[in-house]
C-alpha cells in the first residue's frame, strides 16, 4: 500500500491517502486516462470540509467532496473536458462517485472516501516493514469489513454524521473522529424508525450545533435519539420544538440553516 500526503501543511488534519496495489486489480489502471483522473480526484477531494455561498446560500463542501468542473479538472490533468465528462459518466456508473452539478460548477463525491484516509505518517524506519504492515493492513480490513457488514445505511445517512462532525470539529478541534458508518446507521434508524426525513435530521444537526445550550451535548448522532428520563421525549422532538418556538417568536425563520435545500 502507498500513501500519498496530498498537503504537506495538512498532515495532521488527515492529508493522507491511500492507494493499494489492489488498484493494479482494477480494469480502469489499462485506461491511463481513467486512472490518471481518478488519481487526482482522491488527491484533490477535500478533507477538513468547507462551505461556500451561492444564490444567498451556504453550501457545504464535506471531507470526500470536491468542488470543481470539467475544465478545471482539464487544466490539472491535461485530459480534454469532452473525455473527462466521459470519464466522470463511467466512475458515476461505476457508483465510484456521485455528481451534483450546477450551471457554474459540479460537487464530485467520492464514494467510501473513509476506506482511502490514514492517520498515520510513513518515516523512512518503515520501510523494511512493508510487507509485514501490508499483511496487518489486510487483516485489519477483513476485521472491519466484517464489522461494518452489521450497519445498514445510505449516502445521505453518511453525508448527514460528516456534517455534524464537521460541526462539532468547529467549537472541538481534535474532537476524535467517529465511526462513520455506526453514526450513518444511527441516522438511518431516525430515517426508517423515527420517521424523520434528511431535511429534519440536518436542519436538527445545524440548530443543535449553533445553539450555545446543545452543541456541547449532542456530539453523535446516536445522542439525537437519547430519551429524556424525566418525559421519555426524544432529543430531535425536543430541539425540532424549540426551533419551531424559536421561529414562531421571530416570524423571521431560525437561525440554524434549516430553510437550505438538502443536497443530495
Amino acid at each position: 500500500m502507498l500513501e500519498v500526503a496530498v498537503n504537506e501543511n495538512n498532515r495532521d488534519n488527515g492529508g493522507w491517502v491511500k492507494l493499494h496495489r489492489r488498484l493494479l486489480e482494477n480494469p480502469i489502471v489499462l485506461k491511463p486516462k481513467y486512472c490518471h483522473l481518478w488519481t487526482v480526484l482522491l488527491l484533490k477531494a477535500n478533507h477538513a470540509g468547507n462551505s461556500f455561498i451561492w444564490n444567498g446560500k451556504r453550501q457545504i463542501i464535506m471531507p470526500g467532496q470536491i468542488l470543481t468542473g470539467r475544465e478545471k479538472l482539464s487544466e490539472s490533468t491535461g485530459i480534454k473536458p469532452s473525455t473527462i465528462e466521459n470519464i466522470l459518466k463511467y466512475l458515476e456508473s461505476e457508483q465510484q462517485i456521485e455528481q451534483q452539478k450546477t450551471s457554474k460548477f459540479r460537487i464530485i463525491t467520492i464514494k467510501n472516501w473513509e476506506k482511502y484516509q490514514s492517520g498515520k505518517k510513513l518515516d523512512s524506519k518503515a520501510d523494511n516493514k512493508v510487507t509485514t504492515d501490508e499483511q496487518q493492513t489486510d487483516t485489519n480490513n477483513k476485521n472491519k469489513n466484517e464489522e461494518e457488514c452489521k450497519y445498514k445505511y445510505s449516502e445521505s445517512d453518511l453525508e448527514l454524521s460528516r456534517l455534524l462532525f464537521k460541526l462539532i470539529r468547529e467549537h472541538r478541534p481534535n474532537h476524535p473522529e467517529p465511526n462513520f458508518e455506526k453514526w450513518a446507521d444511527d441516522v438511518r434508524k431516525l430515517r426508517e424508525i423515527d420517521k424523520k426525513t434528511p431535511e429534519q435530521i440536518k436542519a436538527v444537526i445545524e440548530y443543535a450545533q449553533a445553539d450555545s445550550f446543545w452543541w456541547s451535548r449532542v456530539l453523535s448522532t446516536a445522542s439525537l435519539r437519547k430519551k429524556s428520563k424525566d418525559d421519555n421525549v426524544m432529543r430531535i422532538d425536543r430541539l425540532e420544538m424549540q426551533m419551531q418556538e424559536k421561529s414562531n417568536g421571530s416570524n423571521s425563520g431560525s437561525g440554524s440553516g434549516s430553510n437550505e435545500p438538502y443536497i443530495r
